[in-house]
């Protein structure tokens, strides 16, 4: 009985190194480059990118939303690793009370301000977040995540101007 049982073992343990897949990363990641580039050069405003370590972006694009009427969005989101917490960066010109209520998922402003580099940014709190919001240069930049007001900030501070000139070449 113990042999059977042995060799069974055996058998169990070579099928399951056989198909052993180790788990994929949960993380979708994109390069956000490419649209960022393109929206460069369709918008009216200095396109923001995050070059923040560890940041991996998840979601680019270009396109009004509800609150934005006809106007197009820059929206790139994404993770801090591979489980930490969401952050992404939004951007339009249009600056309305229901524009910055669905870019800050329903926040409201909690009277703090967060300087950033030199920029006051207006803090927002929701239920399901921070957002940190400029009006500035003639865009609204909305930054929003699920971490920590430092985290917030320290992702604001990775933001670098995509280059119109290298854009469009």
């Amino acid at each position: 009985m113990f042999r059977s049982l042995a060799v069974v073992g055996v058998i169990v343990a070579v099928v399951v190194v056989l198909n052993y897949r180790p788990s994929e990363d949960p993380v979708k990641e994109i390069d956000p480059a490419p649209v960022a580039q393109s929206v460069a050069q369709a918008a009216p405003f200095p396109v923001l990118l995050p070059t923040h370590p560890g940041w991996r972006a998840t979601s680019a694009r270009w396109e009004p939303t509800e609150e934005s009427g006809d106007e197009p969005v820059w929206f790139v989101g994404g993770v801090d690793g591979s489980e930490g917490p969401f952050a992404s960066v939004s951007q339009s010109t249009v600056n309305t009370p229901a524009y910055l209520a669905e870019q800050t998922a329903q926040g409201t402003v909690t009277g703090e301000i967060a300087d950033v580099l030199g920029a006051e940014w207006q803090r927002y709190q929701s239920p399901d977040g921070r957002s940190l919001v400029l009006i500035a240069a003639g865009a609204t930049t909305v930054v929003s995540g699920t971490g920590e007001w430092e985290d917030l900030e320290r992702f604001a501070a990775s933001l670098e101007s995509v280059d119109r000139a290298s854009a469009g070449s």
